[in-house]
């Protein structure tokens, strides 16, 4: 029922005035409410929520790796801003590409590939360290952040495509 509460869902935002709530493990859309700026203030409560632990690592480790060198570049007030921006794009852009869907929106990622976003443009030939598990064998190898990029979102696609039919954003 948080979930539904915080997260941002698709029809809400793009049938102001319209509510979904939790009914049975279901969500049931379509309630009239009065006053709609809950709907437009999870927008930002969804970026500070996700659906697990590996979830919410994943976002942190790459913050942590590109997040530093964004916010070196620029004030870290407007590095703030621009991560909430991206956020809220991505967010817009989901609702855009499904606005009657049900399914709750929650995350960081759309933060986080505007983040990746900016560092493929500053730093194209930058590289980075990298911890590598083949099989057995670890090591790290310095490889082109451009690759590690291309994998995040490569991973991106692997997990979109692992989501069930209606099942995640």
């Amino acid at each position: 029922a948080q979930t539904v509460k915080y997260a941002v869902i698709p029809y809400e935002v793009a049938h102001p005035g319209q509510h979904c709530e939790a009914d049975n493990g279901e969500i049931v859309c379509g309630k009239d409410v009065k006053d709609d700026v809950a709907t437009w203030a999870t927008l930002f409560f969804a970026m500070f929520m996700h659906g697990g632990l590996l979830h919410i690592g994943g976002n942190m480790l790459f913050l942590w790796i590109f997040g530093n060198n964004i916010e070196d570049s620029m004030h870290p007030a407007l590095f703030v801003v621009f991560y909430l921006a991206g956020g809220v794009v991505a967010t817009l852009s989901q609702v855009a590409m499904d606005p009657n869907s049900a399914i709750p929106n929650l995350g960081a990622s759309g933060a986080i590939a505007a983040v990746l976003g900016a560092y493929a443009l500053l730093y194209p030939r930058a590289r980075v360290v990298t911890l590598v598990f083949i099989v057995f064998f670890v090591t790290l190898l310095r490889l082109p952040a451009l690759v590690v990029l291309g994998l995040w979102f490569l991973f991106q696609l692997i997990d979109l495509g692992a989501q069930p039919s209606g099942g995640g954003g």
